[in-house]
């Protein structure tokens, strides 16, 4: 795998967490599943901004940086939403919410919602051990070099 490959896989990843976070939050809204203040920060800030931020670096020179923080918050957020989803009793447990409508679009977004979360967690983590996957490609995913003109598609170094 190169690293354009693992840049567009991390892209893809990102943009489609959008979606399906778009997708939770509204069915949240419409049920009145509320969070608490303290709740809601993390989720905006962990889970909503943190991945488009690590998406938007990956492209920039600060490859590594942007794929250890999407790792960070793809894990942080598979934490938060398999205690909330699925383990805590509370509001937002996804067997308390209706079974049809809105219900059923909160239950299909937080099962996706753990999926591509655990996939992201491991799969961008898992690209950083040199033993696996990318190896030597993923050693030159960093700046050291100065040079963003072997990968970057609209740019040279100069």
């Amino acid at each position: 795998m190169t690293v354009v490959t693992a840049v567009v896989c991390i892209t893809v990843t990102v943009g489609i967490h959008a979606v399906v976070v778009f997708w939770h939050a509204w069915a949240h809204m419409t049920l009145a599943v509320n969070m608490s203040w303290l709740q809601n920060a993390f989720i905006v800030s962990v889970i909503m901004a943190t991945p488009v931020v690590a998406g938007v670096l990956v492209w920039a020179p600060y490859r590594r940086t942007g794929a250890l923080a999407l790792t960070a918050s793809m894990f942080g957020a598979l934490i938060f939403g398999v205690y909330h989803h699925f383990l805590d009793p509370g509001v937002d447990n996804i067997s308390r919410v209706p079974t049809g409508g809105w219900g059923m679009l909160l239950r299909l977004t937080a099962i996706l919602l753990a999926i591509l979360e655990g996939w992201g967690a491991s799969w961008v983590g898992g690209v950083f051990a040199p033993s696996r996957g990318l190896g030597e490609a993923w050693r030159s995913f960093n700046v050291s070099e100065n040079t963003i003109g072997g990968w970057w598609p609209f740019f040279t170094a100069g």
